[in-house]
């Protein structure tokens, strides 16, 4: 067939799907809380936004536990319709995910999939009715809530709910902020919420916490980079392993982050960034068209925003912590420009997003600004100290999940690749956090389902061997430089900290050369290369990173920045030798690309041969 025809047919396709029927509908359907055995309804709205009449031919659900009935089988154009879906609360128990599918007529996707959810509550006995809950991880007299359409004012809402104010989080995703009145404690608060018809989901407002332990002239001191085995510090074991690093400056000779002169976009979600340091003042992204975290236009955005729910003001720079600035240099500090040390992504744009409260409400917030403004990245150097898969219980009759929703929807939701710190405590990673990722073989042994964008952090030492308060398990997906890391601090300042918070920016900075690299990668070819592409080093056992299929029993992976870049420098063919026959030949000559895509060849056949 002839390109010119090829070309006629699929415009003719075009422009009879442009004028056709098309069904617009909602990719996910939310449950909320459910007490078990209850019979529950939630609607679904369906819209024709095509030209023609719509015809839905039947629904199809995944399970028993669902029903579904349509109130309207064919749509004129611009006409909507509900789908009614009835969960049977008694089919299933603790948190699930179904499907369901919808049939029409509609040319461009003849089936339609949404994905159900919700959490149903386990009954109990009544005998811990009044046990008591610590709620010191907690923000004070706050609540998230989520509910399925905010129908009213903010002011309205909370004053129905018995709280004294509400402000929203999260408008797409229906999450709440409410402000308890004074006489009501956090679990009190969930217990009457969990209960009410409009609320699907109650939970605190978690506060986390830091993962950190209190021709560049100081690129020497970056052993993480290039490791020559120089002391770091003093000490017995002060002196490094030669070789025991990323290979960075291999990496470097393949690319420093950039692709066409645009580096990828990393947001240090942290407690703020000093963008005006000599190392980052020409490093950070440009805020000036920005969005806000409903992908609203805001404009005028400083490199990033504050969404510390303590401060009137919007501008990420830190007030006193250097945390953020330490690890926004370890990714991408200035290089080659004579002064300090030089980030591993050097041509990597740095988006500040601050927190001074590290709080769930303010870090929903920032994933979803990063998400709307481009971050290809997000850097998450925090943690919280115990589980989030908490419960309470109602009345001593149903054991209630309060777990940190909202921020595991946030991150799920987050389009790019989400890199977290595993911790300082010496201690195996459970999977009972939201930095658990779906890996190679194991389960999530927790409350929540595996992410497939998560990658999880843990840190070495200049020993090449694990930090001995790094966290560990299968859980932990590679361990990175995070020991006596020399980075950037405020005021113009360099500063050597440890910790997982280290570590995490070391992968983040990594996966940015690779995107630099290879743009069109998807996040989980990334995290695959990130993964593939570490080193096996010698660790006790069992302080594993990985699968022992992997790299052994009493190994662990550890970051390399190479090895990834190496395997994506897959050579160029530039002449091609086509045979004929035993006696003729033909050079094929590499025509480049049309416009950046599909590559193409140019050759003259042999004399008698066309």
């Amino acid at each position: 067939m002839s390109n010119w025809l090829r070309i006629a047919m699929f415009a003719s396709l075009a422009a009879l799907s442009a004028h056709a029927q098309r069904l617009v509908v909602d990719g996910a359907l939310d449950f909320g809380l459910v007490t078990a055995d209850l019979r529950v309804e939630r609607q679904l709205r369906l819209r024709n936004a095509g030209k023609k009449p719509l015809r839905i031919s039947r629904v199809q659900v995944s399970c028993g536990c669902l029903a579904a009935e349509l109130k309207n089988e064919r749509l004129a154009p611009g006409e909507e319709t509900l789908l009614v879906i009835q969960l049977d609360a008694s089919q299933v128990s603790g948190h699930f995910e179904r499907s369901l599918r919808i049939v029409s007529n509609d040319l461009e996707q003849a089936g339609h999939f949404v994905r159900i959810r919700g959490e149903v509550a386990v009954a109990t006995g009544p005998s811990q009715a009044t046990e008591a809950v610590d709620e010191s991880g907690w923000r004070p007299r706050e609540v998230l809530i989520k509910v399925a359409a905010p129908m009213r004012s903010m002011a309205d809402l909370a004053c129905d709910l018995q709280c004294d104010s509400g402000a929203s989080v999260h408008r797409a995703g229906g999450w709440i902020c409410l402000t308890l009145k004074d006489d009501e404690s956090v679990t009190a608060a969930l217990r009457r919420l969990s209960k009410h018809a409009e609320v699907l989901y109650a939970q605190p407002n978690y506060v986390y916490e830091p993962r950190e332990v209190p021709n560049d002239p100081d690129f020497g001191i970056q052993w993480a980079l290039q490791n020559t085995g120089q002391a770091i510090g003093t000490g017995q074991n002060a002196q490094g392993v030669p070789g025991a690093d990323m290979q960075v400056l291999a990496a470097w000779e393949l690319n420093q982050g950039a692709s066409g002169g645009n580096g990828a976009i990393v947001a240090v979600l942290d407690n703020g960034v000093d963008y005006t340091h000599p190392e980052l003042n020409g490093q950070m992204w440009d805020g000036t068209n920005c969005l806000d975290h409903n992908g609203d236009p805001l404009g005028d955005c400083i490199h990033g925003y504050d969404y510390s729910t303590s401060l009137g003001d919007t501008d990420p720079m830190p007030v006193s912590s250097d945390h953020g600035t330490h690890v926004a240099g370890v990714i991408g500090a200035a290089a080659n420009n004579g002064i300090g040390i030089a980030g591993i992504a050097p041509n990597t744009k740095i988006m500040a997003v601050r927190s001074s409260n590290y709080s769930s409400v303010d870090f929903v917030k920032g994933i979803y600004f990063a998400a709307h403004n481009g971050a290809t990245v997000i850097n998450a150097s925090w943690g919280y100290a115990a589980s989030t898969c908490q419960t309470i219980r109602d009345e001593g009759q149903t054991t209630l999940p309060i777990g940190d929703r909202a921020l595991y929807d946030a991150i799920a939701d987050f389009p790019g690749l989400f890199v977290g710190a595993a911790g300082n405590s010496n201690r195996e990673h459970n999977g009972s956090s939201w930095f658990d990722s779906t890996d190679y073989g194991h389960t999530v042994a927790g409350c929540w389902d595996a992410l497939p964008n998560v990658f999880n952090v843990g840190a070495s030492d200049n020993h090449d061997t694990r930090w001995t308060s790094s966290d560990w398990g299968l859980y932990v997906d590679i361990l990175a430089p995070g020991k006596s890391i020399y980075s950037l601090s405020v005021d113009e300042k360099y500063v050597q900290k440890s910790g997982t918070s280290m570590a995490a920016p070391q992968a983040a900075a990594v996966a940015a050369l690779i995107w630099g690299f290879r743009p069109e990668l998807t996040v989980a070819d990334v995290r695959e290369y990130l993964f593939q592409g570490g080193e096996c080093i010698a660790t006790t056992s069992p302080y594993f990173t990985s699968d022992d299929a992997y790299c052994g029993a009493g190994f662990a992976k550890r970051l390399n920045a190479y090895r990834p870049l190496a395997t994506l420098d897959t050579p160029t063919v530039t002449k091609l030798r086509a045979y004929t026959d035993s006696t003729l030949t033909v050079e094929i000559t590499d025509g480049g690309a049309i416009d950046g895509g599909q590559p193409y060849w140019t050759w003259d056949p042999p004399q008698g041969q066309g």
